[in-house]
């Protein structure tokens, strides 16, 4: 299956992800990180295992392979994931670098 063959079925699957985490809307509440490792285990082809919070995402493939892997996030979680951004607060080093900018992204957006 193609990475861009993944994202859609992500995001065909996806009837509700806005809902999740609220309990009030029957949501189940899903751990970000625990997330975000799975979908990038799926776009790069590797274990679980191999994705740790610490895990740099320059060790998991090419450039061409880290933006499919963000544009899936982009459609699992309906965010859009700063690539070239200058703010010390969105670096992109790690797997839990990328947890935490969505955490954020998804709480700018609740409030909104």
């Amino acid at each position: 299956m193609t990475h861009l063959a993944v994202a859609t079925d992500l995001m065909e699957k996806d009837n509700s992800r806005a809902d999740r985490g609220d309990p009030a809307k029957g949501g189940m509440i899903v751990d970000t990180l625990e997330r975000v490792q799975k979908i990038i285990a799926e776009q790069m082809e590797r274990p679980l295992s191999d994705i740790e919070p610490e895990t740099k995402l320059e060790d998991l493939g090419d450039s061409l392979d880290l933006i499919e892997v963000v544009y899936a996030l982009e459609v699992e979680f309906k965010v859009d994931i700063p690539l070239n951004s200058k703010r010390p607060d969105e670096k992109l080093e790690t797997v839990q670098d990328v947890a935490r900018i969505i955490d954020r992204l998804v709480a700018e957006g609740d409030a909104a």
